[in-house]
């Protein structure tokens, strides 16, 4: 029942405002960017539990794929690179990426969210 109720709650909230709702997701859409994995041809990039090269590999990423991040978070370096990229990997859950063996366009991300903020 409470989830019913709650359920009819964030729809009318939907319906009433539909300016807000949009404006919510295109907020949160700015907070994720777009990157690639790039390892080096015939590498894979581990994805880690924790910034660091010393975390538990949670999985590998093949050269060329595509990722998303919605945030960054310094960490060990990595060739001079502090900065840690979180992803959702499907069927993985979240883990980490160097920024270094990834191409983004930028180090830290401008409109990029730190993951300390989110508690990541």
């Amino acid at each position: 029942m409470k989830l019913a109720i709650a359920l009819t709650s964030l729809l009318s909230f939907a319906v009433a405002n539909p300016v807000d709702v949009v404006e919510r997701a295109n907020i949160e859409a700015r907070k994720a960017f777009e990157g690639t994995a790039i390892p080096g041809p015939g590498s894979n990039l581990n994805c880690r539990t924790w910034p660091s090269t010393s975390a538990r590999i949670v999985t590998k990423l093949q050269h060329g794929q595509k990722i998303v991040s919605t945030c960054q978070r310094a960490g060990e370096k990595v060739r001079g690179n502090e900065v840690w990229n979180n992803i959702y990997v499907p069927g993985r859950g979240r883990c980490y990426v160097s920024d270094h063996y990834t191409q983004t366009g930028y180090k830290w991300i401008p409109s990029s969210i730190r993951c300390e903020q989110l508690g990541i």
